[in-house]
């Protein structure tokens, strides 16, 4: 047997049909297909190259005479590519679709093309059904055979990949492009010689920004972009115009362009030449300068205009201080009570209080005191205000007359100074015989200096000798003559401060012994509090001092109640009662307060906290036990014209909360009479109301009574005092009006009169008190008792106690601290931004911002 196909078995089967159940018409396809990959793959590679190349937008960004080479040769590598898969592609045979079918089965023997096979010798016999049998066997096996699909074995063609590293091109361009394909893939296939020849006309981006220096605490200034609080009305009305911007001085102004191929230029700086930008990246420029003078910036690109505005430079002006002195004399400490403000446009840095011996400005070698005084600290503009307590008694200087400045240095150097002050340094005036000769001779040798330590030693070892006036103590005798041979051995400025200094301590040990120690350390402690307070000093750090200065506080009361029991021994003072109304200062007072201020320093109210601090400071500072001099006749009368104004006050007050009440209740009831029909309900109303008008009558004969009671006050002190302060008219006149109020039953209309008459009673006898202090002096015996004065009249000072408004010392109506609701919620308020910043998968910038509010509670 010999098969036909044994030579040419592609020609002889293309003759024959297929068999029955051969996918043949699937498998030409898949063949068909398998061809046109082979041929045309190169094609397709180019194809994909040029698409992503299109689609990218990256002829927007070029020269066109760069743009129409890539045009070009896209055009020409795909017509190529075309022309190469024609040459290379022929149609697929019936013998190859034949074999594509056996290859994808895996058939042996290749029964397919044995079923077209017939035999040599003809059919019959033996032969013929051996054949047959044959081709049963082929038939069989070429049942349910599979089309597959094309096999064109492209990566031995390809060996560099290119046409995958094409694919993923394409398919990361479109991804990244988005909508924008469609105006890339046009700007590609129409290239734009009008406006690519001039690159000025190439779309740029700006970015402009102004910065202000960091101690201002502004935000930086953004020029560029659309202002989201402006609406499309004043946007569109304001097109083409240069933007306005008010900036500090110093701030630094920051502009970036990008897409551009020329450097850019700023132009408009005040005496300087135009800036250019300097190259960063590819076709990206930027330019960072100060703007120090005002004026109007653009930024210009080969004569084409970008952006332009108007920048006004606010100048960053010196410190605006003030200094006064409070007109109530020394304290009971002897400090003299200095109340200064001080204001800056981005905060107060330094604060200072310089004295010095001559009215001129001190020069250069002038001894000069410089007390430090707290600060703002920190960027933050408006008032700083507050009181220092003057006490340099220990200086030479106490006595002397003194020329005082505030001095205040802002963030870049700059200095405010106030008005010079002339004042008295506040002097200690000592009371023992022996404290009194050893200050003067002390007080010599610090004015007349070195050349005095001879006299100065003799007039000493006098004084050493008469043991008598100091009780024989061998401290202030050893002390005495160890002064006396330091000032004549060979004596030195060091010596010098060191003999001052030891006497100044004998006459402390005579005069009061451990008191002035105590007080000293008090002192100490105070002013340690405060400066740690200035420059914002740690927690700890301040916990610290908070109870160095509670533990100073203790040792002073304790040393000035024994020193007040051996002033009673010796009959300098006699103790007097203290009226049960009085509310007297005790350690848990103290420990109330010292509380108070380490809970607002907790929850970080620090300016509430030092403020609280000068009010316990100013009641410290007058503070005596409950024993009092004997006042002269004149003082006691003033003594009694002040009591009796108090009385007055307490009363006002009485009748103004009772009349408020009763307007209250009027205006409750013409709103229900008003609002309700039924007549039994009028009727019940109607006995209510006559209740409320037949207490009026009795509030007016009240009213009356005050007056008159004033009346006969303003008499006495007249008589005493010559001139009357003008509130006491006023206030007369306010109780006359609300007299003729109540007696009509308007109670309404009354309570404005009586808040009047109020307000001028506290200010007549705050003017009363005053000019009482500068006749009489100590002869009142006033401030001595300062444990508590005063009948509670409704108002607070730090302690929770009444001020008097006829007492020196107490608490001042112009400083706000907070009560124990305002300390709550602001606890609750830190405990909440703690809760939020412990949450991490909140945004990073409302974390960052919740970080800065919790700096404000450390």
């Amino acid at each position: 047997m010999k098969s036909r196909f044994a030579s040419n078995s592609t020609e002889i089967a293309d003759k024959h049909t297929v068999p029955t159940g051969v996918p043949y018409r699937r498998a030409y396809i898949a063949v068909l297909l398998e061809r046109l990959l082979i041929a045309f793959w190169p094609f397709l590679t180019a194809a994909m190259l040029v698409c992503a190349i299109a689609l990218s937008g990256v002829t927007a960004a070029i020269s066109v005479w760069l743009h129409l080479p890539i045009l070009l040769g896209s055009a020409a590598l795909l017509i190529w590519s075309i022309h190469t898969g024609v040459r290379r592609f022929t149609p697929p045979v019936r013998g190859q679709v034949l074999h594509h079918l056996e290859r994808s089965n895996r058939l042996e023997h290749r029964p397919l093309v044995a079923l077209q096979d017939d035999l040599a010798s003809g059919e019959g016999g033996e032969s013929s059904a051996l054949w047959n049998l044959h081709k049963k066997r082929m038939a069989a096996a070429v049942q349910g055979l599979d089309a597959g699909g094309p096999e064109a074995r492209l990566a031995g063609r390809d060996r560099f990949a290119l046409r995958v590293m094409a694919g993923i091109s394409l398919a990361a361009v479109i991804m990244a492009v988005g909508a924008r394909g469609g105006e890339n893939l046009r700007t590609f296939l129409q290239p734009d010689f009008s406006s690519k020849t001039d690159v000025t006309a190439a779309p740029v981006t700006l970015d402009a920004w102004i910065t202000p220096p960091d101690y201002t605490g502004a935000a930086p200034i953004f020029l560029t972009g659309v202002d989201p609080n402006e609406s499309p009305e004043t946007i569109a009305a304001t097109a083409g115009q240069a933007k306005q911007v008010a900036v500090p001085h110093g701030s630094t102004l920051v502009a970036q362009v990008g897409g551009v191929e020329a450097a850019p230029s700023l132009n408009g700086l005040a005496g300087r030449d135009p800036e250019v930008f300097e190259n960063i990246t590819q076709g990206s420029f930027r330019t960072e300068i100060e703007v120090s003078a005002s004026g109007l910036l653009t930024v210009t690109l080969q004569e084409r205009e970008l952006a332009r505005w108007d920048v006004t430079v606010t100048p960053d002006t010196p410190p605006e201080v003030t200094l006064s002195e409070v007109d109530l004399g020394q304290t009971q400490r002897g400090s003299k009570e200095m109340v200064y403000t001080a204001r800056d446009d981005y905060g107060v840095m330094e604060l200072s209080l310089e004295i010095r011996r001559t009215a001129e400005p001190a020069q250069d070698g002038d001894t000069v005191i410089s007390v430090p005084l707290p600060a703002g600290g920190g960027p933050r503009a408006g008032d700083l205000s507050g009181s220092h307590f003057l006490n340099q008694m220990e200086h030479i200087w106490a006595g002397e007359t003194v020329w005082a400045d505030l001095v205040a240095v802002d963030a870049i150097g700059q200095t405010g100074r106030s008005p010079t002050l002339e004042i008295v340094l506040p002097e200690r005036e000592f009371r023992h015989p022996m404290a009194q000769l050893i200050i003067a001779e002390r007080k010599r040798l610090g004015l007349e200096g070195l050349d005095a330590a001879p006299s100065v030693a003799g007039g000493l070892r006098e004084l050493a000798g008469r043991r008598d006036l100091y009780g024989g103590d061998v401290v202030v005798f050893l002390g005495l003559g160890i002064t006396a041979r330091r000032l004549t051995s060979d004596p030195t400025e060091k010596k010098l401060e060191e003999a001052l200094d030891l006497l100044w301590d004998l006459a402390l040990r005579l005069e009061d012994g451990a008191l002035s120690i105590a007080e000293k350390e008090l002192r100490q402690a105070e002013q340690a509090l405060m400066d740690a307070l200035a420059r914002n000093a740690d927690a700890a750090e301040i916990d610290r001092l908070m109870r160095e200065l509670q533990q100073a506080m203790d040792q002073y009361l304790q040393a000035l109640i024994q020193n007040a029991q051996e002033q009673l021994d010796r009959g300098e003072i006699e103790e007097m009662p203290i009226d049960e109304s009085d509310r007297m200062l005790a350690q848990q007072d103290i420990n109330e307060v010292m509380e108070r201020i380490r809970e607002m320093l907790q929850n970080g109210m620090r300016d509430a906290a030092r403020r609280m601090l000068e009010q316990l400071q100013r009641m410290m500072e007058n503070l005596q036990v409950g024993m009092q001099q004997r006042p002269s006749p004149q003082g006691m009368e003033a003594l009694e014209m002040l009591e009796g104004l108090q009385e007055l006050m307490s009363g006002q007050r009485e009748l103004l909360d009772r009349t408020y009440d009763n307007a209250r209740e009027q205006n409750m009831q013409r709103g229900n009479q008003r609002g309700q029909q039924r007549q039994g309900q009028q009727g019940q109303r109607g006995q209510s109301g006559q209740r409320g008008q037949g207490q009026m009558p009795a509030d007016a004969a009240l009213q009356e009574a005050l007056r008159r009671q004033l009346g006969d006050l303003m008499q006495r002190y007249g008589e005493m005092m010559g001139d009357i302060p003008s509130p006491f008219g006023r206030a007369e006149g306010e109780m006359r009006n609300s007299t003729e109020a109540l007696q009509q039953g308007q109670s309404g209309a009354a309570v404005g009169p009586q808040g009047r008459a109020l307000d001028q009673l506290q200010e007549a006898a705050r003017q009363a008190q005053q000019q009482f202090m500068e006749r009489f002096g100590n002869e009142m015996g006033q401030g001595q008792q300062a444990l508590g004065q005063g009948p509670n009249t409704g108002q607070q000072d730090p302690f929770g106690r009444a001020p008097s408004d006829a007492t020196p010392g107490r608490a001042e109506g112009d400083v706000t601290i907070p009560d124990v609701g305002d300390l709550q919620r602001a606890r609750e308020i830190r405990d909440e931004l703690r809760r939020r910043a412990g949450q991490r998968t909140r945004p990073e910038q409302e974390l960052d911002y919740i970080e800065r509010l919790l700096k404000h509670f450390e």
